[in-house]
């Protein structure tokens, strides 16, 4: 058997990965090669990390809407000023989390992509 990368092959590269087993057989199946294995290792650790960031992020947001709050409650003055802060840091997070999405959806059109060209490469 015959073992291509089908993203390799969606690219229009050489494709040849290695022979498999059984060894007499002429059929073809896919696999991925280490480039592309790195590429889609890299988008899986830009999201870990994201989300690792998010959550530090996340700590620090209500930290100060906590402080926030304290000060709202104490200090009447101020409020319009915190309200404003926490809309601003709320702004920070959904910032963030589009960030994260879009990784996400270029990670799900690579797989995709390789999905279909492994099932055409099946027919």
């Amino acid at each position: 058997m015959i073992v291509e990368c089908a993203w390799c092959a969606r690219e229009g590269l050489p494709t040849f990965l290695r022979y498999g087993e059984p060894l007499d057989s002429n059929e073809i199946s896919h696999g991925i090669c280490d480039r592309h294995e790195a590429e889609v290792m890299n988008l899986l650790h830009d999201m870990n990390r994201m989300k690792v960031e998010q959550r530090a992020q996340m700590r620090e947001v209500m930290r100060k809407q906590k402080e926030i709050m304290e000060t709202m409650m104490y200090d009447h003055q101020h409020q319009q000023e915190a309200m404003n802060q926490m809309l601003a840091d709320m702004d920070c997070i959904i910032a963030g989390l589009e960030s994260r999405h879009a990784i996400t959806e270029r990670l799900r059109a690579l797989f995709n992509n390789w999905s279909r060209t492994v099932r055409e490469g099946d027919e």
